[in-house]
């Protein structure tokens, strides 16, 4: 049991390694995958709702239908809303052929005003971008839907599976080692 559990989890252990370290250390992976790819990386674009004197901030249903015009086609699975007067509001978009299922694309929009401060459209990504969203997708098994999702689930305990056989296997070796032979005299 050990070896096959051992053998059927290397796979996806290793793609879990991976896709874990180029997550933790994006700001030193994500430039690397853009020069590959031969792509520009993007600028952050500052994100702040600019509060005006008398004017209350605009609906939350204002801001949806504008996030809407913004992605048309596109769900709101995530709904970001503003928690300080500097705050956008913020929508995860989801495209029918994204994988992700919270959805890949955004929009901020301004609280006050109701000006569309940032767009993040899946659609229209450079091939670094969908490179690093494919990361993010294997690392968290989106890529193969509920099926991949639920085998990743089951390798996350190979490790405990790994560990208990491993012991057993330790325990019994040890056992058999320590096992006292009984003490032969022999006269001369």
């Amino acid at each position: 049991m050990h070896k096959v559990v051992g053998i059927f989890a290397a796979a996806f252990l290793a793609i879990l390694g991976f896709t874990g370290f180029c997550m933790n250390w994006g700001s030193m992976v994500e430039p690397v995958i853009h020069a590959i790819t031969f792509s520009p990386s993007p600028t952050e674009p500052t994100l702040v709702s600019v509060p005006i004197s008398g004017k209350k901030t605009i609906l939350l249903q204002q801001a949806i239908q504008i996030s809407n015009r913004a992605l048309p086609g596109a769900v709101t699975p995530i709904i970001g809303v503003p928690t300080t007067p500097e705050a956008p509001y913020s929508f995860r978009k989801r495209f029918p052929e994204d994988l992700n299922g919270s959805g890949s694309s955004e929009v901020f929009i301004d609280q006050y005003s109701g000006k569309v401060l940032w767009v993040k459209n899946i659609r229209q990504s450079s091939r670094g971008d969908k490179v690093i969203e494919w990361i993010g997708n294997l690392h968290f098994g989106h890529y193969g839907g509920r099926t991949t999702e639920i085998i990743y689930g089951v390798v996350g305990i190979t490790p405990t599976i790994l560990l208990i056989t491993g012991f057993v296997m330790w325990w019994y070796r040890y056992q058999r080692k320590n096992k006292k032979q009984p003490v032969e005299f022999y006269d001369k």
